[in-house]
Formats: structure tokens, sequence, C-alpha cells
């Protein structure tokens, strides 16, 4: 379980000479608290260096996840239409993955090695459309 902070932001606009609708979303949320932190605080240097973590593991769950979503729609004929979604996702640690402790032995190390995002998450899907309009 975590709380924090969300920041949502949504802009609409048409842009190329009013041709292309843009819808765009940034979304920013600051967790202040894991339930889950204490755990990671209690991993001794020996532990993290064991199950091959990185020492900062425990500061990965306090970094703020952002999410930027962007729609690009235009109609080329009266029947073809066409849509771009760009989508970046920055989420450094993903909580739903919590740190299991059997006594001294951290039991679920290669998922808590994969719950840390080395980078910048990208999703693009272009889509063609065909509309028809009953009148």
């Amino acid at each position: 379980t975590d709380g924090g902070l969300e920041w949502v932001t949504d802009y609409k606009t048409k842009v190329l000479s009013d041709r292309v609708a843009w819808t765009s979303k940034l979304t920013v949320y600051q967790p202040l608290f894991y339930s889950d932190q204490g755990l990671f605080d209690d991993l001794t240097a020996n532990q993290i260096s064991t199950n091959k973590l990185d020492p900062d593991i425990a500061d990965y769950t306090m970094t703020a996840d952002i999410d930027w979503e962007n729609i690009f729609t235009t109609q080329i004929t009266k029947l073809l239409s066409v849509n771009l979604y760009l989508r970046f996702i920055y989420d450094k640690y993903d909580n739903s993955v919590p740190v299991v402790l059997d006594g001294e032995t951290l039991t679920n190390a290669g998922g808590v090695r994969a719950a840390v995002r080395k980078g910048l998450q990208i999703k693009e899907t272009l889509a063609l459309g065909i509309t028809y309009r009953f009148l």
C-alpha cells in the first residue's frame, strides 16, 4: 500500500493548420509513504550484494512516477482517419512487488530486481480507421 500526491494535466488543441487534433495527458505521482519501505530499509548490505540489488533500492520506491499520453488524430479523407498514440512512462520501481523475507533470506530477489526499471518505457500505436457517417 502506498499513498502520495498526484498531479494530472489534460490538454487538447488543433495543430498543423487545424488538420490534426492533439490530446495530451500528463500524470505525475509522488509517493509520500510505502507500506513495505521498512523492509527495504531493513535489508543489510550483505543481503543487497548477495541478491544483486542496487544499493539505493530503498529510495526507488519514493521516486516520482511520470505517465505522459499523447494522441494525434486526423481525417485524411472523408472515409479514412489516422490515429497516432504515444505514451511515455517513467516508474523507477513497481511498488506492486513487495520484499518477501523468510528470516534473513530474501525469497523473491528475482522479482524485486525485475521491478526496478532502468529507463523510460515507450509505447507507440498507429491506427488506420474507416469512417462512414449516416445522415
